[in-house]
């Protein structure tokens, strides 16, 4: 994700990206795979700007069966009385 930041990067301002950026729905891209993408990347002189590339994989969420119940915040935090051991082990 590139975007200008006017407070501290006074070299990649507006004006830079607009003279050093394209679109790639100007063009006939298709979403591929990371080494086309990085091809691409390296055959321009200004950096394109959309989908790169799209993998499909498995959610991170579905790969972690902790993560499959009700979300963490949502949990009840473990007493602190469940947290001595683990503390213990630190001292």
């Amino acid at each position: 994700m590139l975007h200008p930041c006017p407070s501290w990067n006074r070299v990649n301002t507006f004006a830079w990206y607009k003279g050093n950026t394209f679109l790639l729905e100007g063009m006939d891209w298709k979403p591929k795979g990371r080494v086309e993408a990085l091809g691409l990347l390296l055959s321009e002189k200004r950096l394109p700007l959309g989908v790169l590339c799209h993998e499909k994989k498995t959610p991170f969420e579905d790969r972690h069966p902790v993560l499959q119940e009700d979300p963490l915040a949502l949990r009840p935090l473990p007493s602190p009385r469940e947290f001595a051991p683990l503390l213990d082990e630190f001292r």
